[in-house]
């Protein structure tokens, strides 16, 4: 375990992905973290046992944790998104508990793409031909989802036998959408924990100047990280 950081840490481009460390061989991948969306937005304990890894190089902006209470004060809408953002992690952690555990494999696949596919479009995929570039390998999804890749191969080659999508060379294609919703279930509880947490910072600069930021994510204030990298610059848990 690491003693937690002061700050929080805001995505601005690139993927990462959330592991939980019970000791030090053994974890569990619990999301992925989207650009704009936030980190390291736990209660306030002690230690923290959460790793993040970039799986793309990834822009990031730091905040200070007494910038964050300040902002929540001045603008009540910022602090809603930002308890939005805390609990929609936590909800999609639970259901990839879930989801791991109790479902099927096609099933598990068409969640993780319907939950990935909401949060980047910031909308169901009721289309055909529905495309989105997901930076993820055949062994990424296989860890996520818990299953072999010889398995998630198999998997993929159902859901594209039965015209529901494509996923090849990171390139994802929902040929039917409405179909996909079918066959993840199109749970009401999976979607809403996928909704946009609305890009917190990106409509709140007047908010941050009076707060002493001169922009949500000004240059002087980002770093950048290659992909597999846990920089221990970055103030976020396990960096």
């Amino acid at each position: 375990p690491r003693r937690r950081g002061s700050q929080a840490c805001l995505i601005r481009d690139g993927w990462i992905w959330l592991s939980y460390t019970a000791d030090s061989s053994n974890s569990t991948l619990l999301d992925f973290v989207l650009p704009g969306e936030v980190i390291d937005m736990s209660p306030a304990s002690e230690v923290m046992r959460h790793a993040a890894t970039c799986l793309t190089s990834v822009l990031a902006h730091t905040v200070p944790r007494s910038v964050l209470e300040r902002l929540s004060d001045h603008c009540p809408r910022l602090g809603h998104a930002l308890l939005h953002n805390m609990a929609s992690q936590l909800e999609r952690s639970r259901q990839h508990v879930m989801d791991t555990l109790a479902r099927p494999a096609t099933e598990r696949l068409a969640r993780l793409f319907l939950d990935l596919f909401c949060r980047i479009q910031h909308r169901l995929p009721y289309g055909r031909e529905e495309a989105l570039e997901l930076p993820l390998t055949l062994l990424d999804l296989a860890e996520f989802v818990g299953m072999t890749t010889v398995h998630v191969c198999r998997t993929l080659r159902r859901l594209r036998e039965a015209e529901v999508l494509r996923f090849e060379r990171q390139n994802l294609v929902i040929l039917n959408g409405t179909r996909l919703l079918e066959m993840a279930g199109h749970d009401p509880v999976l979607t809403a924990a996928s909704a946009p947490t609305a890009r917190v910072f990106d409509r709140q600069e007047a908010a941050l100047a009076e707060c002493g930021l001169r922009t949500p994510f000004a240059p002087s204030g980002a770093t950048q990280t290659p992909p597999g990298q846990r920089d221990s610059t970055l103030p976020s848990p396990g960096w």
